[in-house]
Order: structure tokens, then sequence, then C-alpha cells
């Protein structure tokens, strides 16, 4: 008992533990003692809670089932990624509370000895924090959501999985989604799977098939790895079959910025294997199993070719889709890409401390389109949301002290993860190794996409930097740097009522935003058909369900407008200005509005900020005979004169008849006609 206790006042114990022999290349391994970390019943600080078998099973299937409950997403009609940023919510509040409510020994919680994970906390709240300049918290609102459910998620696995086994338990459940996800998409590929609604084939359950290349950049590790600690060959083909499935999936998705991610994590599992091998080179046994495992892999990759389109061979069309990476690269996608990221460098200049709030990129890009390279694609009718780079967009954000936030998450993932890669026994190493390499995949097509802003992907990428903290603490030992007070009865009533409380209000707020959702849909089917009762009634409806979604009032102002209520369109377009301030589109209609309800004088100001904003030849239009109504003839001389202007794009005949009247009625003599030039960049 003496000995006991004066284990238990250490923190804790350390036992030596013989596994069974590995069976790595056909040889047994040397067997590897390793320090492993055990609680005692009187909660020795610092070491995890020990949950029962079925609380980490759901916790599992809580990090792996998103992307496959967002099924019930396309059947009911909402946005598929809606429906998966609802169920890590409210999955990560209803763990949090069973957390609390469960019986458990006193305990610590520890928040600084958490080195992985620490520096996201940070981030999320210097996030939290930029609300307070940000000019539109509803949209960065919607980024912390699903950022705070993923970090909920990842705490969760760093206080429930206190073992190795833990970890492969959630790593072959997600394995097992991955493989039905596959399914899925070559379903929809082959044979129009059309149950799923999908705008890009193969989408699997995420509508688009650029957010579903993302979301197996994370999951197709997981088999490449996971059957080199696997004896049973068997198990090793059925976990080299899924793999293939994902990448061949991938490959048919032709998302050009994933498939070069995957050439990446391709070069880092062969960089691990070599290693490896060179350690077993004189290994018969190794060399005999490595080359029926390629034998068997040339054998599925061949089967899978059988289903393939065209000719029927597999390498071929794989061939021809690598051969235009290149050229797709620089042709439309790369041409609209270059200029967003080009103006968005000069919004870094003039935010470049602490940015411009979570979330408000797209508020403030109207301004900074044409700044340093035209954006062509920018325009009345589009209104670009994201960077299609996530290190861009959130420096933009959220300034230099949320770039330096992200550089020491990064840094502390790279780190304890190298360390282990190398120091782990053979099975931590592969593990450590897998999470590494799906990392990075995911980090690489961030800089080309917007990864970080998708709810399944970003989940499933701080669940696996909370994996690699549950290695490092088993390896490291529980390092004691602050800690909450010890949890008696007393303190968990008060965490589960916190816990409580926040499961509510995000069940609530969820609750209220499929409502919404709804009635935008209907909204939106409602205009399409010239509906203008259809419109301002769930146009309405969708602004008392959630008032902060000022976007929704541009189809009640839409509805007002076509029935001739300007003034109360008018009403409706500045509350979303209110909001975004710059929207190009609305500006024009709320412009428009006020000059047919007679009311061109209180215009102007919004006039001016148009044409800074956008002096193309149809704003220009509108501004110049708004001005002439408004009685600022001098204005609408200037700018009805600037529509002669032949890059500015070509107005109609009757938009050229009425500029010759006006400037008739003005007393100039209207330009000859101009000879106009295409754009630079054509709309594909």
């Amino acid at each position: 008992m003496a000995k006991a206790r004066k284990h238990s006042r250490k923190g804790m114990t350390q036992r030596v533990v013989k596994r069974p022999a590995i069976s790595v290349g056909g040889s047994p391994s040397v067997q590897r003692a390793t320090p492993v970390a055990t609680a005692s019943n009187t909660a020795l600080p610092g070491l995890v809670w020990q949950a029962p078998t079925w609380y980490k099973w759901l916790l599992a299937l809580l990090v792996a089932a998103p992307p496959l409950l967002g099924v019930y997403g396309h059947k009911y009609g909402y946005s598929p990624d809606l429906h998966m940023a609802s169920v890590i919510q409210v999955g990560a509040g209803a763990m949090l509370l069973l957390f609390f409510l469960l019986p458990r020994p006193r305990s610590t919680l520890n928040i600084l000895s958490m080195p992985v994970l620490l520096p996201l906390w940070c981030f999320l709240g210097w996030s939290v924090l930029s609300l307070l300049w940000s000019h539109n918290n509803y949209e960065g609102s919607i980024k912390l959501l699903d950022w705070g459910g993923a970090l909920l998620t990842a705490f969760l696995v760093t206080q429930t999985f206190n073992q190795p086994k833990d970890v492969d338990r959630c790593l072959y459940v997600l394995f097992a989604i991955g493989v039905v996800l596959a399914s899925i998409g070559l379903l929809q590929y082959h044979y129009g799977f059309d149950l799923i609604d999908q705008h890009y084939p193969p989408a699997l359950t995420f509508n688009n098939k650029n957010m579903a290349a993302q979301y197996l950049l994370l999951l197709i590790p997981i088999g490449l790895l996971m059957m080199l600690r696997i004896s049973a060959p068997h198990w090793k083909i059925l976990l080299l079959g899924g793999s293939m499935a994902q990448v061949i999936l991938l490959f048919y998705g032709t998302t050009r910025n994933a498939i070069l991610c995957f050439i990446l994590q391709l070069a880092l599992l062969l960089f691990f294997l070599i290693r490896e091998t060179m350690k077993r080179w004189h290994d018969r046994g190794f060399w005999q199993r490595f080359c029926i495992y390629v034998g068997v892999g040339i054998c599925i990759l061949f089967l899978l070719s059988l289903l393939s389109k065209g000719d029927g061979s597999l390498i071929t069309y794989t061939i021809q889709r690598l051969e235009t990476l290149w050229k797709h690269a620089m042709s439309y996608s790369g041409e609209t890409r270059f200029p967003i990221w080009r103006n968005t460098i000069e919004m870094i200049k003039d935010h470049w401390l602490i940015g411009v709030g979570i979330g408000n990129w797209m508020v403030e890009y109207p301004l900074y389109y044409r700044s340093a390279m035209v954006d062509w694609e920018m325009g009345l009718d589009i209104q670009h949301i994201n960077t299609h780079n996530d290190y861009l967009e959130l420096f933009a954000e959220l300034g230099l002290v949320g770039l330096l936030l992200m550089i020491w998450g990064a840094t502390g993932v790279a780190r304890r993860g190298g360390q282990m890669a190398f120091k782990l026994d053979y099975d931590g190493r592969v593990v450590m190794v897998l999470l590494l390499v799906a990392m990075a995949g995911l980090a690489l097509n961030a800089a080309g996409s917007f990864a970080f802003e998708q709810p399944a992907p970003i989940c499933l990428f701080v669940v696996y930097a909370g994996l690699i903290e549950v290695y490092w603490r088993n390896y490291q030992g529980p390092r004691l740097l602050l800690s909450l007070p010890r949890f008696g009865w007393r303190g968990s009533l008060v965490a589960s009522t916190v816990a409580a409380v926040l499961f509510a209000s995000v069940v609530w707020h969820h609750h209220r935003w499929y409502q919404s959702e709804i009635s935008f849909r209907k909204a939106t089917i409602a205009s399409r058909r010239s509906d203008v009762q259809g419109m301002l009634i769930e146009g309405l409806r969708a602004k008392e369900l959630f008032p902060a979604r000022r976007r929704l009032r541009n189809f009640v102002a839409m509805g007002y407008m076509r029935r001739g209520n300007y003034s109360n369109a008018i009403d409706a377009f500045n509350e979303v200005l209110e909001g975004y301030p710059n929207m190009l589109h609305t500006l024009t209609n709320t412009i428009t509005a006020y000059d047919h309800a007679g009311r061109s004088a209180e215009a102007m100001p919004l006039v001016k900020r148009l044409v800074s904003a956008r002096d193309t030849n149809d704003t220009l239009y509108l501004a110049g005979i708004v001005s002439f109504h408004a009685k600022e003839y001098e204005l609408s001389r200037e700018y009805l004169l600037q529509t002669y202007t032949p890059s500015g794009g070509r107005l109609s005949e009757r938009e050229r008849g009425v500029v010759v009247a006006v400037l008739k009625q003005l007393g100039v003599t209207p330009p000859p006609e101009p000879q106009y030039t295409p754009k630079r960049f054509a709309r594909h």
C-alpha cells in the first residue's frame, strides 16, 4: 500500500508491457518494452478519464459518421455542409454532457499540458476576439461554430482515448466509413447513382467533387499504412482494396489540387517505407511478402480498371488526366484565382496586424477586387465568398497575430509528431506517419481550396491532431503546467449544467437554422418561377427564423420591387447593406429602387460607392441616369461620357439610345461609337 501511495503521489506509474511479437516482413520482431501511463482509483493528476467502452465507440462514430449522415441532408433538401455541421456540433455537445454526467473519480483536467491542442485553442480564442472589430459577426460565427465543434470533439478524444487500441478503433471506423463513401462514389461515376444530389460527380455525399476529394485525402493513408501492422493476409487485402478504390475515385474526380496533394502524400509514404525497408533489407521473408502485396495491388488495379469508362484502360485514363493538370491549372481556374490572391495581398497590407475580422473577407473584398489586378469574374451576379486559399484568407481576416498562431499550431503538430515518428515502436511509428501524412495532404490542399471552411474535413483534421496528442501523452507522460480544480460532486454538477445549457443552445440554433434553410430554398424556387407571393412569404419567414442571415432579405426586397412597393424594398435592401455594405448587386438594386421611388437624391451616396467599386459601363449607365434624375448634371455628364470606354463592356441598343438622348439634353455632343474589345478573361 505504501508503495502504491508513493506512485500515486508521483502522478504516474510506469510499467513495462511485453507486447506479442509483431510480424513485419515475415519474421518476428524483437519484443519491445513500452512505458504506458496508468491511472489508479485515487485520481492521479494529469491522467485521462477511464471511459466505458460504449462511450469510446460513440465518440469514434461521431468522428467518422458526419459524411455518411450527410445523406439525410440531401434527402430533405438541406445543404450537406449544414447537415454535417449539425451532426458534429450537436453530437459534440451531447458527448460533452455525457462526459460530465457519467460517474468518474475525482480528477483534474489539464489545459496547458496539451502542447498540440493548446495553440488551436488560442487560435480559436483570437478568432472569437476578432468579432469585436468585425463588420459582420454572422459570417464569422459560422466558422467559429465549425471550429469550436471540431476542437470540442478533439478535446473529448484526448480525454477519452487513453490507449493506442482506442486510436486504432477510431482509425478502423474511419476506414470503414471511407469504404462506404468510395462505393457510393463509384456508383455515382459509373452508373449514375442519383439518389444523392451532386453538382459535379463523383461527389459522394458532399454535393461537390472537390469537397469529396479533399476529404479522401484524410482517409486514403489509413488503409495504406494500417495494413503494415496486420499479419492476416485477408485483412491486408481488404485494407489495400479499400485504399485503391479511394485512390481511383480521387482520380475519377479530376480535382487537380487534390491529385497533386496525393502525389505529395505518396512521396512521404514511400520515404517511410524505404526507411523501414532499409532496417530489414536482410530479411528474406519481408521481400517475399512485399512482392506478394505489390502483385495483389496490381491485380486490384486491373480489376478496378474493368469498370472504367472509354477503352477500359485505367492506366490510359489516369495518364490522360495527369497530362491535363498543368493545362487546366493555367486555364480558367488559374486565371480567376490569381487576381483574387493578388488583391487579397492588398487587403492584408491595409489590415496587417489584426485583420478585418473572422469571416469578413467576403464583406471587404469588393473594395479590393481591382486594387492590384482586375478580377473580371467579380460582377453584379457573382460575389466571391472565399479566396480558394485558406491561408491568405485567414491572414487577411486575423492579421499577423492569427498567422503567428497558425504557425505555432503547425509547429506543435510537426514537432511532436515528427519526434514520435522516429522514437516510438513500429506500431506507433506507423500510426504517427499515417496521421502526419493525412494532415499534410489536407494542409497543402487548403492552399488552393477552402478545406478549413468545411465542417467535416476540419473536424477530422483537428481530431487527428488530438490523436497525436494522445500518443504524445502516453510517450512523454503527464506534464502538469496548469489545471482546473479537482472535480467533486459540486464541480461535476456545475460542469454538467454548463454542458446542458451549451447542448440546448446548439440544438435550438440548428433547429432554427434548418427552418431558415427550408424557407431560403423555397424562396429561391419561387424566384425562379417568378412567384412574387412565394418570395415574400418565404423570405419574411426566413427573416423571422434567423434574423442574422441578412442576405435573405434580398428575396423580400426583390418581391416588394416586383410588386412596385419601392419603399418597403428600400428598407429591406438597406438591412442587407448594413451587413454587406459593398455587395455590388445589392447596391445596384437599392439604387434602382430609390430611382423608381422618385428618391434619386437619397441614392447619390450609394451611387458614388458603387462607381468607386465598379466603373464598368453598366454601372456607369445606372449612375449617370440616377444622377440626372437627382439633378446632379455634372456627375451625370461625367458618368455617361465614361460609358463610351471600349474596355468597359457594351451597352444594349436601348441603353445607348438613352445615353445619347440624355447627353443631348445636357448640351453635350455624343462621341462616336467606340470599337469594343473583349474582356481579357472570358467567362466559360
